[in-house]
């Protein structure tokens, strides 16, 4: 391997630890959602989720009937 392949293989890795951790101090269980879904039982944590639903205010699309 060429040490610039180390280097971003090594930075991934720990990007991707970050963002695991992260996840797991919001306390996002990504398999516990994913499995939610696949059961079709979405909304104990629709509340969480809101602010990804809501349209934005300027988005009249809806309003119109263009959704």
């Amino acid at each position: 391997m060429v040490p610039s392949e180390i280097i971003a293989l090594f930075l991934l890795e720990q990007s991707s630890k970050q963002l695991r951790s992260r996840r797991r101090e919001a306390g996002v269980d990504l398999n516990e959602r994913v499995s939610r879904e696949v059961q079709g039982d979405c909304n104990p944590k629709q509340s969480q989720n809101r602010h990804l639903t809501k349209p934005k205010p300027n988005d009249d699309r809806r309003i119109h009937g263009q959704a």
